[in-house]
């Protein structure tokens, strides 16, 4: 009796040659999800070895249809690999920069090499308010619930957070900083002037790697912006924010009516003809990277009270414009709202701010 056996000799594990690797690199923003691609179709008897620098962090074994990942605290329950074994890393973070091996060994393909160099970058977060609303520093974030966070505003220690609790906190901020234990979300109640500024978040987790989160916050006069502007000419009314996120919900509103707007997947802003019986139809113009609004021709009747709001995923703003339109050269006094108004000469300005937004995409 004769019989045949076929043996496949795989490499040891820890050798990955870099000399034959392909290298890809990629650069992403913390707090996304990137995927690592094997790019192969697996025939069924594939070994695919992932490492980070020289840690074996993933294993998947087609031929036994076995998949193992191996205890390293940093990408606990955020990596996964899918069914051609590129390997997923969810909820990215600064600390997972670095270089990533690839190894794909099979009996019938030449042994496949490739390496990623990944630079995770911790972009700022802008948020715009008006005075009094409250601002969210951090929303659902595990860090706050299992990990120490010390929060600085500018180079002033303000808090202290020990798994979930706050455990110091400096007098201007002690009866408004709120932590929901039960998301992780960490936020300003009542916000004043004072509260504008860079907040730094360092995080230090159970093995001591140190993460860093930080959000510019602009606290506006809750009155909002005075603009007056001659019938027959355009205002501008600018966003500032720059550039728009595509994630972006974009609401105008005109004496509380929707007037403008842009849903998260939508990639104009969409000016709406029939509201207020098409009062604002042949005369709207939306710059779709800023979410800026222009009223070209304006008429007295459009005189009134213009609210924009944004939220995305980075930049979240709330502004409220007081338009006075009149009807000669001559000084007008417009009516304002109660309190102080931060006036702004609003011709000369909106219309530099046109002049360099008319370089981007519009949409009518």
């Amino acid at each position: 009796m004769k019989k045949s056996f076929t043996v496949t000799v795989y490499d040891s594990l820890p050798v990955i040659d870099p000399g034959r690797s392909e290298v890809m690199s990629l650069s992403v923003i913390e707090g996304e999800s990137v995927t690592l691609n094997t790019d192969i179709k697996p025939h069924g008897d594939e070994l695919i070895v992932w490492r980070f620098g020289d840690i074996l962090i993933a294993k998947d074994d087609k031929e036994n249809n076995k998949t193992s990942f191996y205890p390293d605290e940093r990408f606990k329950e955020r990596i996964q690999l899918d069914q051609t074994g590129s390997l997923i890393i969810r909820d990215i973070r600064t600390t997972d920069t670095g270089e990533y091996k690839l190894k794909i060994s099979s009996s019938n393909r030449e042994t496949k090499h490739k390496r990623f160099i990944l630079f995770v970058r911790d972009e700022w977060k802008t948020v715009f308010m008006m005075k009094g609303e409250s601002v969210t520093l951090i929303t659902d974030d595990a860090h706050i619930k299992t990990d120490d966070v010390n929060m600085y505003h500018g180079e002033t220690l303000i808090a202290e957070i020990r798994r979930g609790k706050i455990t110091r906190l400096k007098d201007e901020i002690r009866e408004r900083l709120k932590l929901d234990d039960q998301t992780g979300s960490l936020f300003i109640t009542d916000t004043r002037h004072t509260d504008s500024g860079v907040y730094y978040l360092k995080i230090i987790n159970s093995t001591e790697d140190i993460i860093y989160k930080r959000i510019i916050v602009t606290v506006s006069g809750k009155e909002g912006i005075l603009m007056s502007v001659m019938e027959g000419d355009s205002v501008n009314l600018y966003s500032d924010a720059t550039p728009l996120q595509k994630d972006a919900d974009v609401v105008w509103r005109f004496k509380n009516t929707v007037i403008a707007d842009k849903k998260q997947n939508d990639t104009k802003i969409s000016s709406r003809q029939d509201a207020l019986d098409g009062k604002f139809k042949q005369n709207l113009l939306m710059y779709v990277q800023t979410g800026s609004l222009v009223i070209t021709n304006i008429r007295t009747d459009q005189s009134g009270v213009y609210e924009l709001k944004i939220t995305s995923s980075r930049v979240n703003v709330h502004q409220i414009f007081y338009v006075t339109v009149y009807v000669d050269s001559g000084s007008v006094t417009p009516t304002l709202p109660r309190g102080k108004v931060k006036e702004l000469d609003s011709l000369n300005n909106a219309t530099d701010v046109g002049v360099n937004e008319k370089q981007g995409t519009s949409s009518v």
